[in-house]
C-alpha cells in the first residue's frame, strides 16, 4: 500500500502519472485511494520530495 506522507509540496505530479487516477486531492493533504491504487509505484517513481511511501 502507497501512502502520501507530510512532505508533499502539492505539486501534481503524483495525479499527472498515475494511470489509474487513484490520487485524490484532500483539503489540506491528497490521499491515495486504496480501492482503486494498483500498487503499480509510478506516483513514487516519480515524486520529486519522496512524499511517498511504501507500507507493507
Amino acid at each position: 500500500m502507497f501512502n502520501i506522507t507530510k512532505d508533499c509540496r502539492f505539486c501534481d505530479t503524483c495525479l499527472t502519472v498515475c494511470p489509474v487516477e487513484a490520487i485524490e486531492k484532500t483539503y489540506p493533504f491528497y490521499r491515495i485511494n486504496q480501492d482503486v491504487c494498483i500498487e503499480c509505484g509510478s506516483c513514487k517513481e516519480h515524486c520529486s520530495f519522496n512524499a511517498i511511501e511504501f507500507i507493507e
